[in-house]
């Protein structure tokens, strides 16, 4: 194992692109598992073992594509032999490494290959163990074979616009900070920021979203139609965001679990007080969710960003280090 292997995973090279990108995806399918694991419902129970046994067997062929052990002989063999391939390779053997808690990442592919093949329902009792299981194997692993911290594991840095990025690894700085709010609230202002800019693909009808532009402001009538109007409009914004791939159960989470962040193009963000404490699970899903869709947005080229108007507010916003939140 490299002694720089750190260093390496962020060097422009395309095996160590490669593995981190891998990486990301094992934290993601790790977190999306998390998440249904803790909803009732034994389909809940089966993607969530799904999602954490591919979130450890993805990370086991990044062991194998960033450490060149036989990645194209293993590619298709089954996961027990995946698992001796690595603990057997020289390197390894003379430094006596060996993956973790083998007997346990074992029966955790017993059960996935019950539930894919005969559709057997994951007992509750086990639940709570492989949410364990699959956090502390994925820490240990990055940290062992990569020299990695999964927990800061994150695609901020592929985030291109500025001041998107430095809002995001402003929201990070806070967890580690035990900030959870804050970093909530930064992660949310980076969210609706991005989304805004999802507007620029959407087809404009005529040179007004809103129907009664030019009636009396002041009459009943223009008051009807401007409400109509408003409720338009709000409903293309969610079928946008819904249509550019981003989940209509995920926005629901995201606008419960985080502050409402109002943004307008003259004024300073308006963050709204009051909301219920938050934890670090629940900052991190915020955070996590609002970079991988923002990633995901660039990916389809829908080039989220801050528009100038707004990048004053932005790092007034990062400034204010949340004293006001918490």
């Amino acid at each position: 194992m490299p002694p720089d292997a750190a260093a390496a995973l962020t060097a422009p090279d395309d095996k160590a692109s490669l593995a981190r990108g891998r990486l990301l995806l094992a934290k993601q399918l790790y977190l999306h598992g998390l998440d249904h694991s803790r909803n009732a419902g034994p389909l809940n129970k089966m993607i969530a073992v799904h999602n954490f046994h591919n979130a450890i067997e993805i990370a086991l062929r990044a062991i194998l594509l960033y450490h060149q052990i036989s990645q194209d002989r293993h590619r298709s063999i089954e996961f027990e032999r995946v698992l001796n391939a690595i603990d057997k390779h020289p390197p390894f053997q003379e430094k006596r490494i060996k993956l973790p808690y083998p007997e346990a990442v074992l029966n955790l592919n017993r059960h996935r290959n019950s539930v894919q093949h005969d559709a057997v329902e994951p007992p509750d009792s086990l639940m709570e163990q492989w949410r364990v299981l699959t956090r502390v194997w994925l820490d240990e692993v990055c940290k062992i074979y990569f020299e990695l911290d999964f927990e800061r594991l994150s695609a901020v840095e592929s985030v291109v616009d500025s001041t998107l990025r430095e809002l995001l690894r402003s929201s990070a700085l806070a967890i580690a900070e035990g900030r959870f709010q804050w970093s909530a609230t930064l992660s949310r202002a980076a969210f609706e920021w991005a989304a805004g800019a999802i507007w620029d693909f959407v087809p404009r009808v005529g040179a007004s979203m809103s129907p009664g532009f030019d009636l009396d402001p002041f009459g009943p009538t223009w008051q009807g139609i401007s409400a109509v109007g408003a409720a338009v409009h709000h409903v293309a914004y969610f079928a946008a965001l819904v249509s550019s791939g981003v989940g209509l159960a995920d926005l629901r989470k995201l606008q419960l679990s985080s502050p409402l962040v109002v943004l307008n193009t003259i004024q300073p963000p308006v963050v709204e007080r009051g909301q219920p404490e938050m934890d670090e699970e629940a900052a991190r899903w915020v955070h996590e969710f609002v970079v991988n869709t923002i990633v995901r947005w660039q990916s389809l080229n829908l080039n989220p960003y801050v528009p100038e108007a707004g990048r004053l507010h932005a790092q007034k916003l990062i400034d204010e280090g949340g004293a006001a939140v918490g």
